[in-house]
């Protein structure tokens, strides 16, 4: 027999095992259900229906629990459908816990996934531009095409091609006297990342002085927290024109110019990170 039996903000339901009446805590957040060696024995099991330990249970504070081991305990649904569940028995004191595959299975919870697509897949942009300053003393280099491993050429041709399509880069016929070359950089997903390799040009810029905010300032001032992670993030400063022609790097497909900022630019975290905190600076 069964019921429920609303906490706050707990939910727990009762069965009866062995005609013994067990409070299991419903908790979507566990990969698996447990129970403590005490209620084991208080529901009237014994140890042979014990099976050896096969896994792991490790908490937040990522100790481990001592497992004695598992069983295979029957529990009804609301459809009166029988349920062989599998319970990690622990040598711990803990509620027991009845985790989200079993209580799906027991039709305890029902869940409902409404998911919204708030991003599109393309590069997004911040109004305005942003510039690169050079020194005065500034000597323009045009560096020699290197020669693209064999094995990366599809790669970097349809890299290319993406950054065109979504206005990062463009294709630039007319003379420059600053050409660079790039660097080919392998993500973890296995695609590829395309930067420039401007160090002659990083000599003679002069970046902007901006002090970034320490995370104890930030913590000191804020009750919540949300993490973003901005996709391509440089890709979001648009470049004025003078700055695009700075940025004009050499492929064995032709030469391009960045209109949106490079990686690899000496300027470009601090740009990064003084934009985005005065977006933010009026949020409360």
């Amino acid at each position: 027999t069964t019921g429920m039996v609303n906490g706050q903000r707990e939910i727990f339901v009762v069965y009866t095992i062995n005609n013994c009446k067990i409070k299991l805590k419903i908790d979507t957040g566990a990969t698996c259900n447990l129970l403590s060696y005490n209620d084991y024995k208080c529901i009237g099991l014994t140890d042979k229906l014990l099976q050896k330990p096969y896994k792991n249970i490790i908490q937040l504070d990522k100790s481990n629990v001592p497992v004695v081991g598992s069983a295979m305990i029957p529990l009804v649904n609301k459809n009166n459908e029988t349920k062989l569940l599998e319970f990690i028995v622990v040598n711990v004191e803990c509620p027991p816990i009845l985790g989200l595959q079993a209580s799906i299975d027991l039709n305890l919870i029902t869940y409902h996934i409404n998911m919204i697509c708030l991003m599109r897949n393309y590069v997004g942009s911040i109004p305005g531009t942003v510039s690169i300053t050079l020194d005065s003393n500034a000597k323009p280099v045009a560096q020699p095409a290197r020669r693209i491993p064999f094995g990366l050429i599809d790669d970097v041709k349809a890299e290319l091609a993406r950054m065109v399509t979504d206005g990062v880069i463009e294709p630039i016929t007319k003379p420059t006297k600053l050409v660079h070359n790039i660097v080919i950089v392998r993500r973890k997903n296995n695609k590829i990342r395309l930067c420039l390799d401007p160090r002659e040009l990083n000599k003679y810029i002069i970046r902007t002085r901006f002090q970034l905010p320490t995370f104890d300032e930030v913590k000191s001032r804020l009750k919540f927290f949300v993490v973003l992670d901005a996709s391509n993030g440089f890709w979001m400063l648009n470049l004025d024109e003078a700055s695009s022609e700075l940025l004009t790097f050499i492929t064995p497909f032709g030469r391009f110019a960045f209109k949106r900022m490079a990686y690899g630019v000496a300027s470009a975290p601090q740009e990064f990170c003084r934009i985005f905190c005065q977006m933010f600076e009026n949020v409360e």
